[in-house]
């Protein structure tokens, strides 16, 4: 982007690009919703079709993020934190979109983060179920008298420290 670009034309621009990134962070955070219900759910089926959607989106706004840097870089912003504060001192409605843009993908790694511990979760239980099946000992945590953990395997019915 070239510095002789009239300002109030990057400035709407800018503006522009945030709007959209807002509606596609909207967008990422119904489908990662979406997603975390279906693993609450476990209707797994159904996961393909949202991660191909949900790596869509996440293009797409990468995309957009770099269209506004190339903008923003004509105002002389480097770094993340000059970013913030030319957001943040930029007319009302800008900062306020930008704000928002900020909250939406927050929100985005919020949920995202609550669908990894559940994927997390839901491994650890099959995992577990699968070594039981095979013959193996489950082992569960347990304490001594001075309060320390113990490892300790079931086997049938019976524990083994």
């Amino acid at each position: 982007m070239n510095a002789h670009v009239n300002p109030k034309m990057n400035a709407d621009n800018i503006k522009r690009l945030v709007r959209s990134e807002i509606d596609l962070a909207n967008q990422l955070q119904e489908l990662l919703q979406k997603e975390n219900d279906v693993l609450s759910h476990r209707s797994y089926n159904e996961l393909p079709s949202i991660t191909e959607t949900k790596m869509l989106l996440v293009e797409q706004l990468e995309r957009q993020a770099g269209e506004r840097s190339q903008y923003v870089k004509a105002f002389g912003v480097k770094d993340e934190q000059a970013l913030n504060d030319f957001m943040d001192d930029s007319d009302q409605e800008l900062s306020a979109c930008w704000s928002e843009l900020k909250y939406e993908l927050d929100m985005c790694k919020r949920i995202n983060r609550i669908n990894e511990l559940v994927v997390s979760r839901s491994l650890k239980a099959t995992q577990r179920v699968l070594n039981i099946i095979r013959g193996g000992a489950a082992e569960q945590d347990l304490y001594g008298k001075q309060g320390n953990k113990l490892k300790a395997r079931a086997v049938g019915s019976y524990l083994s420290v």
